[in-house]
């Protein structure tokens, strides 16, 4: 029990980061501030990387019936990861970011 125990904490830690990141981009971006491309790089890579965690940390948690087609987190995986296909990868955010703040 403490083993995913542990994994749930963590994947918890990724979504607060996440919702944190994405609330101040959106403050940011609502106020037309200087700061909002940084901030919505930051919030997507965040997003991002929370998605993938908790879509890995359910799928270990349920014991792999993810896989199956008896329950709907494999769609959950799916779409984890094609977010990623379709808005960027935290890789490619982070790159921007950088160039960003080099600038």
């Amino acid at each position: 029990f403490q083993g995913l125990q542990w994994k749930l904490v963590a994947a918890s830690l990724h979504q607060e980061r996440a919702s944190a990141a994405v609330a101040y981009a959106a403050m940011c971006v609502d106020a037309d501030d200087v700061d909002r491309a940084s901030a919505v790089h930051v919030a997507t890579a965040a997003a991002g990387g929370s998605a993938r965690h908790w879509a890995r940390t359910g799928l270990q948690a349920h014991g792999g019936i993810g896989y199956t087609w008896e329950h709907d987190l494999h769609l959950r995986l799916r779409r984890a990861y094609g977010g990623d296909h379709l808005l960027g990868d935290a890789d490619w955010h982070r790159d921007r970011l950088a160039a960003l703040l080099l600038d």
